[in-house]
C-alpha cells in the first residue's frame, strides 16, 4: 500500500473492514423491523393496512374465525371445520417463512460481521 492515495486506502482497507459489520447490522435491523408490531397498534386503525406481524398478534389474541375478528370467507369455504389453532399455526409459518428463506443467503455476512466486531486488535 506504499504510495497509495487516500481514496485507495479508504476503499481497499477501511471499506473492506467495515462492510461485514454494516451487513450484520443491516440483517439485525431488517429482522427487528420485520418483527415490529407495536407501532401498528398505536398508529394504524384500518385493518387493511396492518402488517403481517400485527395480524398474527390479532389472530393469536382473538382466534375467532366465522363471525369474529378475522374475515377469511373469501379464502375458505367451510369455516366450521377450521380449528383456531390451525389458523394460528398457518399465520406463524407465513410470518417466519421470509426470514427463514433469506437468512441462509446472508448468513456468511452476518457471521463474518460478528466475528470482525469481536476480534480485539
Amino acid at each position: 500500500m506504499d504510495g497509495a492515495s487516500e481514496f485507495a486506502i479508504l476503499f481497499r482497507i477501511v471499506f473492506a473492514l467495515i462492510v461485514p459489520m454494516v451487513a450484520a447490522f443491516t440483517i439485525i435491523s431488517a429482522v427487528f423491523y420485520w418483527n415490529m408490531w407495536f407501532p401498528v397498534l398505536i398508529f394504524i386503525r384500518e385493518k387493511w393496512k396492518w402488517t403481517l406481524q400485527y395480524m398474527l398478534r390479532d389472530i393469536y389474541t382473538n382466534p375467532l374465525i366465522g363471525g369474529g375478528q378475522l374475515d377469511v370467507g373469501n379464502v375458505v369455504d367451510d369455516l366450521d371445520n377450521i380449528l383456531p389453532q390451525n389458523l394460528i399455526n398457518a399465520a406463524i409459518v407465513c410470518t417466519v417463512l421470509p426470514v427463514i428463506v433469506i437468512y441462509p443467503f446472508l448468513q456468511r455476512y452476518f457471521i463474518h460481521g460478528v466475528i470482525v466486531g469481536a476480534v480485539k486488535g
